[in-house]
């Protein structure tokens, strides 16, 4: 019966070693820093051009889009996913 107890208290040791060791294991990883902010660029004259569109305008060229698109594939035969 001695042996036995042995081999349950061994077992059991290894057990809390083995689960003591291993809550480290599924810690979460530092977060990432971003990197530094860089000043924004230039604004260049496309840019600028863009600023002064009326909403309606950038609007409706956002709505055409798909539409030029299709018509620039077809021409170009390309298939249209």
């Amino acid at each position: 019966m001695k042996f036995f107890d042995q081999k349950l208290l061994i077992s059991l040791a290894m057990l809390l070693l083995a689960t003591a060791s291993a809550r480290g294991a599924f810690a979460q990883s530092l977060p990432v820093q971003p990197p530094a902010q860089e000043s924004p660029p230039l604004k260049t004259e496309a840019g600028a051009l863009a600023e002064k569109r009326p909403a309606r305008v950038l609007f409706e060229e956002a709505r055409s889009y798909v539409d030029r698109k299709f018509a620039e594939f077809n021409k170009q035969k390309v298939a249209y996913d």
